[in-house]
This record gives C-alpha cells, sequence and structure tokens, in this order.
C-alpha cells in the first residue's frame, strides 16, 4: 500500500500548477491499477468499520492532503489563482472526482480522463493547463498492418 505513495509524488523543483498536475496524472494512472483497487476496497471495508477508515486517512490521506494544500498555497501567492477562503475545498475539488470513478467506476481512470480533468479545473481557475500533461504517457502500440492472404490477393 505504501507503495503507491511512492508512484505519486508531488514533485518539487517545479512551478506549483506543473507540479500539481503531473502529481494528478500519476494518481490516476496508478489508480487505474491493483492499487487503485486496494485503495478502494479499505475506503468500502471503512463504511463499515471506522477504525480501518481511520487508519487510511491517518497514514496516506492526511499527509498527501498536507503536501497538496502547501502547493495550492504556493500557486495561490506566485500565480494569484482564484481560490476559495478554505483552499481544502480546492483540493478536494481536485482529488474528488478521482475517487468518484475509483469507488464507482462510473469512467476510466486513463489519459484521457486525467487531460480533461485538470486541464477542465485549470480552465476554472482561470490558468493554463501545463503541456506536461501528455509527458509520461505511455506509447501505443501499433497495429501491425493485416497481411493479405494468397487468396485474396489474387
Amino acid at each position: 500500500m505504501e507503495h503507491h505513495i511512492v508512484k505519486t509524488p508531488m514533485p518539487h523543483g517545479l512551478p506549483p500548477g506543473e507540479a500539481i498536475a503531473m502529481h494528478l496524472t500519476s494518481l490516476i494512472r496508478e489508480y487505474a491499477g491493483w492499487s487503485g483497487r486496494i485503495v478502494a476496497q479499505i475506503i468500502a471495508e471503512g463504511q463499515a468499520d471506522p477504525a480501518v477508515l481511520r487508519e487510511f486517512r491517518e497514514r496516506f490521506h492526511y499527509g498527501r492532503r498536507a503536501v497538496l494544500r502547501e502547493m495550492l498555497e504556493a500557486w495561490r501567492s506566485t500565480a494569484r489563482i482564484p481560490v476559495p477562503s478554505n483552499i481544502e475545498t480546492l483540493g478536494e475539488l481536485l482529488y474528488a472526482p478521482v475517487y468518484m470513478r475509483l469507488m464507482l467506476g462510473n469512467g476510466p481512470l486513463d489519459n484521457d480522463f486525467a487531460r480533461e480533468h485538470i486541464s477542465y479545473v485549470y480552465r476554472l481557475l482561470g490558468v493554463e493547463a501545463p503541456d506536461i500533461l501528455i509527458a509520461g504517457e505511455p506509447k501505443k502500440k501499433q497495429k501491425p498492418a493485416p497481411r493479405k492472404n494468397a487468396a485474396a490477393a489474387r
């Protein structure tokens, strides 16, 4: 479980808007796989067992939320993005659609969703979505050209 935290870091050394976009993209990619299924199961189990949910929040969620809040504060001070008085609300706006898809399966957690979601939120904030949204995208395998069989070629 700790492995998924390592694979979804908040990059440092980038402008805050780019770092947040990279973090969200890596989170979406990670949650699209086995780690996402485990997270969904833990959250679901936590609905019946508050101790499980508390443990999840303490071990994973609170730290991630704090790092995001720091980055949002930095972004607000450098780019003058409009944020609610409680900056946590913006963090929830960024994460909620990811968790909705994770828990309900109402849409894929894929690169198209990452680009669409991040671009839309950034547009609401009045800033351009960074070009890095396509960085690190796995290359799509091209299908080989169909072979013509000897009978069809005649």
